[in-house]
């Protein structure tokens, strides 16, 4: 399996303890474990555009883009972008774009309803 470390003797036989796992021993080395997995994660490239680093559409904004969204659907809400198929928008712009979509959704189903 990819990223596992060997396990020595000396932690083989801390485990066994009259026969049984010691609990502290147990999760201390879980611990460990997840450690190693969390670093090995970290070290995996970004994948997308988002995951390397491009920056929010909106108009005068210069903050790392958290979410990429179609284009169309963030000019029906309103907001400044430029023209591109994709739109990248920052966390600040993001929550703007779910609550004025959110609105126009909801307007939309008071028109459609009653």
């Amino acid at each position: 399996m990819l990223g596992e470390r060997p396990v020595d003797a000396s932690l083989k036989a801390r485990l066994l303890v009259n026969g049984s796992i010691s609990l502290r021993i147990l999760l201390s080395t879980v611990m460990l474990w997840i450690r190693s997995i969390y670093l090995y994660a970290k070290c995996i490239k970004a994948m997308g555009k988002v995951g390397k680093g491009v920056t929010c559409s909106v108009q005068g904004c210069s903050n790392n883009a958290v979410r990429s969204l179609d284009s169309s659907k963030v000019k029906d809400s309103g907001l400044d972008i430029g023209s591109s198929k994709r739109a990248y928008l920052c966390e600040e712009h993001y929550k703007q774009w779910k609550k004025l979509s959110k609105q126009s959704k909801s307007d939309d189903l008071r028109l459609r309803y009653g």
